[in-house]
């Protein structure tokens, strides 16, 4: 995992060069690069990145759009790990955007709610 990291950092860090911060490619780039730093036990640094992707993607696709939900649950799932309070409102929103593409009774939608409860 630890040689994904350069190539995934000089795509991220091109993307944000060449086409902007706001960019759907820029925010998928860190994406991967936050979910990368993630596995390697490098929270602190995958914070702002999936925050990003995941902010970008919702202006870009809004909220119920599968890239937005994949950084929400990561996104949401960090914060949660952290015991951060902002965790709350990305599950939130992840819950809705669940409910909103698949339906109250989808076992993704359920998973979410529980987590929200607990």
């Amino acid at each position: 995992k630890i040689e994904a990291e350069a190539p995934l950092r000089a795509a991220w860090e091109g993307r944000k060069r060449e086409l902007g911060d706001g960019h759907l490619r820029a925010a998928a780039s860190a994406h991967n690069l936050g979910v990368l730093l993630v596995d390697l036990r490098r929270q602190e640094e995958a914070l702002p990145l999936l925050q990003a992707a995941w902010t970008g993607r919702r202006e870009k696709l809004g909220d119920a759009h599968p890239r937005t939900l994949a950084s929400a649950v990561q996104l949401g799932g960090l914060l949660r790990r952290r015991r951060d309070p902002r965790a709350a409102e990305v599950l939130r929103l992840l819950w809705q955007g669940y409910a909103a593409r698949l339906g109250g009774a989808h076992p993704k939608t359920v998973s979410v709610a529980r987590d929200l409860a607990l």
